[in-house]
C-alpha cells in the first residue's frame, strides 16, 4: 500500500460523512434565511395629532411626541421588531390625507368605520370609548342632544362627533383642532356643549383640576372603537402588526399603560399608608406629623405644578386669544396667540390695567366700551361685542370678543376671561357681499323700473295688436274678395264658353221652327220636342248661373261640417271649360267607399282648389306640355282628410318654391298675375280652417298637398 492512501473500507464511510455535513450546512443556510425573512428589519411612520392629549401630543420640555398612541406604537412595534418613526399633523383630516398619500404608514388609534375599511386594514380593537356630551356643571337645562337644538355645540373637525352632526341643522356647530381648545371654549361660554370621546375629556378635566366645572352626560351618543390602520398598499406590515398588537392588548402591559394615560392616578394616601400613619402615631412624636405634612405640601405642590403646567399647554395652543383678568381689570395672564396679534411679550402687558394695553389704546371709544363691559362681567353678566385691534405689522383686525365672569365658591365673580376671535376674513367677506347685496337692489330698481315701463307699453301694445289684427283681418278679407274678382273674370270667360254652343244649338232649334212653320210642314210632335229640347239647354245655363252665384256667396259667418267629394266636383264643374278649352285632361279619384267630410268654408275650399288648377293650367299652356294633366285625389291619412293636386308641368323653379305661398309673389309677371292667389289660399286652409297647406316638386311636375283635420 502506497504511503498516504486509505483503505477502501475507510472510504465509504468518509463520504457520508462528507454529504451530511453539506445537508446540514444547506439547512442551516436555508432556516437563516427563512428567519431573515421573517423578521422585518424596517422603519415605519405613524402618524399622529399634534395636541390631542393624553392621546398623543408634543411635550413642550422635550419637544418630541409622546402620549398614549406614541407608547402603544413603540410597545407593540418592539414587540413586531420595528423601528417607528412620527409624522404630526393637526387634525383628523390631515391623519387620513398622510395615510392615503403615503406619507405615513400606520396611525395607531384611528376609529373603526365601515368607509375606512375599505382603504386601510385595521388590527385588533386597541381602545373602546363613548361619544358623549360635555357640559357645564351649572348647564341644568341640558340633558340629552335635543337639548341643543339652537345652541353652539363643539365637536373635533373631521372627528366622529362631527360625523354624528354633519347633518344635524338645528344644532350650530363649530370646529376645532384640539381638545384643549374645545375644553377652554366650553368653559369661556364660546360653546354650550362639547362632543367627543367621554375618556380622553374625562383625562384632561383631572389633569387640569376642573372636575367641579365639567360634568359629562350618560349614556354616549354612539361608542367607537379604534385600532391600529394601514394602508391597503401595505398588507406585509399589517401581518407585522396583527400578532403583536392581539398579544400586547390582552397583557397586564397594556392595563398599565392605559391608566397611565387615562385612569385616575391612585391617590397617594391609600388605605395601607393611612393605617401605616395611625400606626406611627402611636409611637412617633410631633416630628413625624410635621415629616408628614411636608410631604403632603410636596404632593400638592407637584400636583398644582403638573395641573398649571397642563393648562399653560392648553392656554398657550389654544388658536383664539384668551386672557385671565382680576377683579380690577388688570392682566394676569394671556396666551401666545394674542401676543402674536400686536408682536409683545408677556412681561410688556402683564399686570397692566387691560384697557391701556395695545390691544385696546387706540381708540379712545374703544377703551371706554371695554370699561363698561368689564363693569358689567363684575356684575356676572357674559359681555361681548365686535372690536377693532392693531396687529404688529399695522393692519386692523375684526375680532369678536366677549368677557365671562368666573365665580368661586361663594358665588362671587373671582376672576375674567376675556376672549377674542379674529374674524377679519367674515367682516371683509360680509363687507363685500352688502356691496353686492347693494349693487343687485340698484338693479333690481332699474330692472324694475324697465319692467313697469315695459308694462305701460304691453297695454299700448295691446292695443296697438289688436286694432293692426283687425287691419290685418280686413286686409285679408279684401284680398280674398279680390281673389275672387280675379276668379271671377275666369269664370265669366268659362260661362261666356260653356254657353255658346248652347246657344247656337237655340237659335238652330228657333231658326228650324221657323223654317218649318212657313213650309207648313211643322207639326204639334217637333214643336214639343224642340221646345223640350231648348228647355233642357236653358236649365243647364241656368244651372251654371246658380253655380257661378254660390261660388260667390260669402259663407265665412259660421264654419260647418261637409262633404269633400260634391265641393271639389262644384269647383271642377266651373274649371273644366276652361281646362277643356286648353286640352287638359282631368281626372279625380277618391277613396272608394268613402265619402269624407271635413269642417270649415266649403265655398272657400273650393276657391282653393280653383286657384291651384288656374295655376296648373297656365304652367300647363305655357310651357306647351303635350299631353298635359292634373290629378285629383282624396285620401285619409289617420285623422286627417288629404287632398293632393298633382300636375305634368315640369314643377316649379326650386329658388321660387320657398316663396310661393308670400303675397304678391308671382313667376307669371305684372301682366298675367297678381301674386295673390296662393297666398290667400294658405291663409284659408291654415288660418279659417286649421289646416297645413304645403307644395313640392315631384317627378313630371308640381304636387299641392292640403291636409284638413277630419270631425
Amino acid at each position: 500500500m502506497l504511503p498516504g492512501t486509505m483503505p477502501s473500507s475507510h472510504k465509504e464511510p468518509a463520504r457520508r460523512f462528507q454529504t451530511c455535513c453539506a445537508a446540514l450546512l444547506m439547512l442551516l443556510l436555508f432556516c437563516f434565511t427563512q428567519s431573515a425573512q421573517a423578521t422585518p428589519d424596517t422603519t415605519v411612520t405613524a402618524v399622529i395629532l399634534r395636541d390631542l392629549q393624553p392621546v398623543s401630543f408634543v411635550d413642550p420640555k422635550t419637544d418630541r411626541p409622546t402620549g398614549f398612541a406614541v407608547d402603544l406604537t413603540d410597545a407593540i412595534a418592539a414587540r413586531a421588531g420595528l423601528q417607528v418613526r412620527y409624522l404630526v399633523v393637526n387634525n383628523w383630516q390631515e391623519v387620513e390625507d398622510a395615510l392615503a398619500e403615503g406619507r405615513a404608514d400606520l396611525c395607531p388609534v384611528l376609529v373603526v368605520n365601515e368607509e375606512r375599511t375599505r382603504y386601510l386594514y385595521f388590527t385588533d380593537y386597541t381602545e373602546t370609548s363613548g361619544v358623549t356630551i360635555t357640559i357645564r356643571t351649572k348647564s341644568g337645562d341640558i340633558s340629552e342632544l335635543a337639548d341643543l337644538y339652537g345652541r353652539p355645540v363643539g365637536t373635533l373637525r373631521a372627528s366622529q362627533g362631527a360625523r354624528l352632526l354633519k347633518d344635524e341643522q338645528r344644532i350650530k356647530l363649530t370646529f376645532y383642532d384640539s381638545y384643549h381648545q374645545a375644553i377652554m371654549g366650553l368653559l369661556s361660554g364660546r360653546i354650550d356643549a362639547f362632543i367627543g370621546p367621554d375618556n380622553i375629556v374625562l383625562s384632561l378635566v383631572r389633569e387640569a383640576g376642573i372636575e367641579d366645572q365639567i360634568r359629562i352626560l350618560s349614556p354616549p351618543l354612539i361608542e367607537i372603537k379604534r385600532a391600529i390602520a394601514v394602508s391597503r398598499d401595505n398588507p406585509q406590515l399589517f401581518q407585522w402588526l396583527q400578532g403583536p398588537t392581539a398579544d400586547f392588548v390582552a397583557s397586564p402591559a397594556y392595563k398599565q399603560l392605559y391608566t397611565k394615560w387615562y385612569g385616575s392616578p391612585p391617590p397617594f394616601w391609600n388605605t395601607s399608608r393611612v393605617l401605616g400613619i395611625f400606626g406611627a402615631l402611636a409611637v412617633c412624636t410631633l416630628s413625624g406629623l410635621a415629616l408628614w405634612r411636608y410631604r403632603l405640601l410636596i404632593s400638592y405642590n407637584k400636583q398644582i405644578s403638573d395641573s398649571e403646567r397642563r393648562f399653560r399647554g392648553i392656554f398657550n395652543q389654544s388658536l383664539q386669544m384668551v386672557g385671565l383678568l382680576d377683579t380690577n381689570g388688570r392682566l394676569t395672564e394671556v396666551n401666545q396667540t394674542a401676543l402674536d396679534l400686536i408682536g409683545a411679550s408677556l412681561n410688556q402687558v402683564q399686570g397692566r390695567l387691560f384697557w391701556e394695553t395695545p390691544w385696546w389704546n387706540h381708540d379712545p371709544a374703544l377703551q371706554t366700551q371695554l370699561q363698561e363691559a368689564i363693569s358689567d362681567a363684575l356684575e356676572g353678566k357674559l359681555v361681548r361685542f365686535m372690536a377693532r385691534h392693531p396687529s404688529a405689522q399695522g393692519t386692523m383686525h375684526y375680532v369678536d370678543f366677549s368677557i365671562k365672569p368666573v365665580f368661586d365658591e361663594h358665588n362671587k365673580v373671582c376672576l375674567l376671561i376675556p376672549e377674542g376671535r379674529d374674524v377679519t376674513e367674515r367682516i371683509r367677506a360680509e363687507e363685500q357681499l352688502h356691496d353686492k347685496a347693494v349693487q343687485l337692489e340698484d338693479e333690481v330698481a332699474e330692472r324694475q323700473k324697465a319692467q313697469e315701463a315695459l308694462q305701460a307699453l304691453n297695454s299700448s301694445l295691446e292695443q296697438r295688436i289688436s286694432e293692426t289684427v283687425n287691419q290685418l283681418r280686413q286686409k285679408d278679407d279684401l284680398l280674398i274678395q279680390q281673389n275672387r274678382m280675379a276668379a271671377m273674370g275666369e269664370l265669366l270667360n268659362n260661362i261666356a264658353h260653356q254657353w255658346r254652343q248652347p246657344l247656337n244649338n237655340i237659335a238652330v232649334y228657333i231658326q228650324t221652327m221657323q223654317y218649318l212653320s212657313k213650309a207648313g210642314e211643322l207639326t204639334d210632335e217637333e214643336m214639343d220636342q224642340d221646345i223640350k229640347a231648348m228647355m233642357e239647354i236653358l236649365q243647364y245655363m241656368s244651372q251654371t248661373i246658380d253655380d257661378f252665384r254660390g261660388f260667390f256667396v260669402r259663407d265665412r259667418a259660421c264654419a260647418h261640417e261637409f262633404p269633400l267629394t260634391p265641393t271639389i266636383a262644384k269647383a271642377l264643374t266651373l274649371v273644366t271649360p276652361a281646362l277643356t278649352a286648353s286640352s287638359i285632361r282631368t281626372e279625380f279619384f277618391k277613396d272608394d267607399g268613402e265619402d269624407l267630410r271635413i269642417n270649415g268654408y266649403p265655398n272657400e275650399f273650393a276657391q282653393v282648389l280653383m286657384n291651384i288648377l288656374y295655376n296648373a293650367r297656365d304652367i300647363l299652356v305655357e310651357r306647351q306640355i303635350s299631353n298635359p294633366q292634373i290629378e285629383i285625389m282624396v285620401t285619409r291619412d289617420k285623422q286627417k282628410v288629404v287632398t293632393t293636386i298633382r300636375d305634368n308641368g315640369g314643377g316649379i323653379d326650386e329658388q321660387a318654391l320657398p316663396h310661393i305661398f308670400e303675397p304678391y309673389f308671382t313667376t307669371k309677371g305684372p301682366a298675367k298675375g297678381t301674386g295673390i292667389g296662393l297666398y290667400m289660399s294658405k291663409t284659408i286652409i291654415e288660418k279659417n280652417m286649421g289646416g297645413t297647406l304645403t307644395a313640392q316638386n315631384i317627378r313630371q311636375g308640381a304636387e299641392f298637398r292640403i291636409e284638413l283635420e277630419q270631425p
